[in-house]
């Protein structure tokens, strides 16, 4: 082709190497195209073609280096001029809004919740969601972001383990019983019900809770949840009962008995 001979003539043109990229994505040599997309950015940074051809690469899922994506995508939305290459608003957009996404996959957390308009995206919220879940090493106020990304998603749409890691990370930070009655009534119907750790929280809710009331309180929703969350009852059940009932000797008579049975289960 008359493009090969130029090239190996050494050439150096900045419509050549974009013209040998995409005619290398074409025959499928994608490693060959950014190398020539990156000749071209070399010669001519100001041009969006070039840094085009990478991110239409990069949306197909032919190149896959996160951080030059990133310089890819700052460089299409600060090229000086862009009406002058009739770049159109709605792609800038785009390349905005991917920009927040490929933050979050480099855990650049400062820079991705920097721009509150992404924490309006239901998209973006979903997918920070599950980054910060299972993020340690970020001094982020993790506690005040999922709240915040949790009422921009639809509850019904996240499966039953992230509801199960929010519930886990959202009560290990609240400090007041308010709190974890907030955290239960917005997970707790989406996690399982034979799930040991949230039927022993319900439990522990409760006893905390009578323990500061020193009653029972008939309306408690968590009292539901527990008894939702309970396919069978167990012996904290029945004696929960009595507590209901304020009849303290069948409580004391239960608690006696069962201390003293190996196989009582609590």
């Amino acid at each position: 082709m008359w493009f090969q001979v130029l090239l190996k003539q050494d050439v150096s043109d900045y419509l050549l190497f974009v013209f040998a990229a995409v005619t290398s994505v074409e025959i499928g040599n994608d490693c060959e195209a950014v190398s020539y997309y990156k000749k071209a950015i070399k010669l001519d940074a100001e041009k969006p073609l070039a840094w085009q051809g990478l991110y239409k690469l990069y949306e197909q899922g032919k190149y896959v280096d996160l951080e030059h994506i990133l310089i890819v995508i700052q460089n299409l939305i600060c090229i000086p001029g862009l009406f002058l290459f009739r770049i159109a608003p709605e792609k800038i957009s785009a390349y905005k809004r991917e920009l927040g996404f490929i933050l979050l996959k480099l855990k650049k957390f400062d820079e991705a919740f920097s721009i509150s308009d992404r924490l309006d995206d239901a998209d973006f919220c979903y997918e920070a969601l599950k980054m910060l879940l299972f993020t340690d090493d970020w001094d982020g106020d993790r506690k005040k972001l999922i709240k915040q990304f949790l009422i921009k998603i639809d509850s019904g749409k996240l499966d039953s383990k992230i509801h199960r890691k929010c519930a886990i990370l959202r009560c290990s930070w609240a400090e007041t019983l308010e709190e974890i009655r907030d955290v239960l009534n917005w997970h707790v119907r989406y996690i399982s019900l034979d799930d040991e750790w949230l039927t022993n929280l319900l439990r522990y809710f409760v006893i905390i809770s009578y323990l500061e009331r020193r009653q029972v309180d008939h309306s408690s929703d968590v009292i539901s949840m527990l008894r939702n969350a309970v396919e069978k009852e167990t012996e904290f059940e029945l004696l929960l009962e009595h507590v209901e009932k304020t009849e303290m000797s069948l409580s004391i008579k239960n608690i006696d008995e069962n201390l003293k049975n190996d196989t009582c289960k609590w």
